[in-house]
């Protein structure tokens, strides 16, 4: 008598021909139970749905999906969690479908968004991507549609944004209103106006080639929640002062990503160092995460960098150091401080920015305490200007996680670093990926953190993909 059903190992073959479309797994997955159990797991590995962006889809496609998590809904099948983040992503009201077709943001196409968030059974955060948002009257019109579509955004991410426009005096006054509840006659820039109508909401903000104006500033100061700040290749028009206070008005602030910041002039020596003054004087309790990639000056009265680093020293995960000005071997002072702090959840470290002459000895770690970094997997030392290979040696000692180690092929000391490396059972990545990076990857034997870095959002056990 022939077997009801195809066996599981048929099923795996046959549905991982149609994995390229999530919408076809998914399907797949309101079959049956045995449908569901080979099929269930596939979808996990799929790209487009942890982080689910609707510009990748047509109207069409959003309206077949919503119909799927709905059944999945009333059939008792829990696939809205796979879906972690929904990006909407538009320049100048069009977003690019990657396939030649571009949507525009219209009263059908909102209509399909709608309808597929209100088709999970839990709230999913939405993200807010702009990008060469410089038109004044589409952004008015983004504004409208976005509003109306997600109540309460979560996170906003924006490139390329111009903040000059007639409407700055008007800006300035809607903020002044905002704070004093007074009503003001004409309309804020719209993405001050679309930050103050989720200002409650929003726990993430980014900002790519933009200008950080004094306006936005202010109205970024009235988001409490915030815990995720990126700021990439800025022009910041107001003050390094006021700048730093709008950076320490974020009390539950995790991640803090500062690169590129450029002032009057596009000089960017010192703007960072009001900013290290205001974090070390009023330290967030939360921040995981601190990468630092401009210019400052280390002085050594104050040694704000340094307090800094010893107020963080308990939370930090991710630690990137700026490069600082080379007078008073400063950057040996800040990594000497750096080696005597006890450091319990640091897991990437970034020193290709330092510039040393002193840390270390030619031979052996004179100079150099016990390092008390446990969990430190990984280390980037650029073209190992920063530091000596003795210390490098030192974190390979005392770091027994340490699985990644980032070099470039040229420096005065990048030699002796690869050539220990390989003593220590490191090897040169051969991955294709890598071939580009100037900071080549020499990853240990028998490492594993790395790759289950990569899985670990994948990870869903099947039992709990039934409602």
């Amino acid at each position: 008598m022939p077997s009801p059903e195809l066996p599981p190992e048929i099923l795996t073959i046959i549905f991982t021909l149609v994995t390229h479309h999530s919408l076809d797994l998914i399907s797949c997955c309101l079959v049956c139970l045995s449908w569901y159990t080979v099929a269930f797991p596939l979808i996990m590995g799929h790209p487009h749905l942890p982080c689910l962006g609707v510009h990748k889809y047509t109207n069409d496609e959003l309206d077949r999906l919503a119909k799927l998590w709905a059944t999945a809904r009333d059939a008792g099948v829990a696939l809205g969690p796979l879906t972690r983040l929904v990006e909407v992503t538009y320049g100048n009201v069009i977003g690019n479908l990657g396939t030649g077709v571009y949507a525009i943001l219209d009263e059908l196409r909102l209509a399909s968004i709608r309808g597929l968030l209100q088709g999970w059974h839990t709230c999913i955060p939405v993200s807010l991507h702009l990008h060469n948002t410089s038109d004044y009257l589409r952004l008015n019109l983004l504004n409208e549609l976005v509003t109306r579509l997600v109540p309460r955004m979560r996170i906003m991410c924006i490139n390329k944004l111009t903040m000059n426009d007639p409407q700055k005096r008007s800006s300035l006054q809607f903020i002044r209103s905002l704070l004093h509840q007074q009503s003001v006659p004409g309309p804020p820039h719209p993405i001050v106006s679309l930050i103050a109508r989720h200002y409650s909401y929003l726990v993430e903000f980014h900002l790519f080639e933009s200008g950080f104006t004094i306006e936005l500033s202010y109205i970024l100061r009235q988001c409490p929640n915030i815990q995720t700040v990126i700021l990439n290749d800025i022009y910041v028009t107001l003050p390094p002062d006021h700048f730093a206070e709008t950076v320490g008005s974020w009390p539950n602030l995790t991640t803090l990503i500062l690169k590129g910041l450029s002032g009057k002039d596009n000089q960017p020596k010192g703007f960072l160092a009001p900013t290290v003054r205001r974090l070390a004087n009023a330290y967030p309790s939360s921040l995981s995460t601190l990468e630092l990639h401009d210019y400052i000056p280390h002085d050594p009265t104050t040694m704000d960098l340094s307090r800094l680093l010893t107020a963080c020293a308990h939370t930090v995960s991710i630690l990137t150091l700026p490069p600082i000005e080379k007078t008073h071997k400063n950057a040996d002072r800040l990594l000497t401080h750096l080696a005597t702090l006890h450091m319990p959840h640091l897991k990437q470290l970034d020193l290709s920015n330092l510039d040393c002459d002193r840390l270390g000895g030619r031979r052996g770690r004179d100079g150099i305490p016990p390092l008390a970094w446990p969990e430190l997997r990984e280390l980037t030392l650029g073209s190992c200007r920063g530091v000596r290979p003795s210390f490098v040696e030192a974190v390979l000692e005392d770091c027994a996680k340490i699985e990644c180690v980032h070099v470039r092929d040229v420096g005065p000391r990048a030699g002796q670093v690869r050539a220990m490396l390989v003593r220590w059972e490191f090897v040169e990545s051969a991955d294709k990926a890598d071939f580009d990076r100037r900071d080549r990857p020499w990853r240990k034997k028998k490492g594993d953190w790395l790759e289950e870095c990569g899985k670990i959002d994948l990870k869903w056990p099947l039992a709990e993909g039934l409602l």
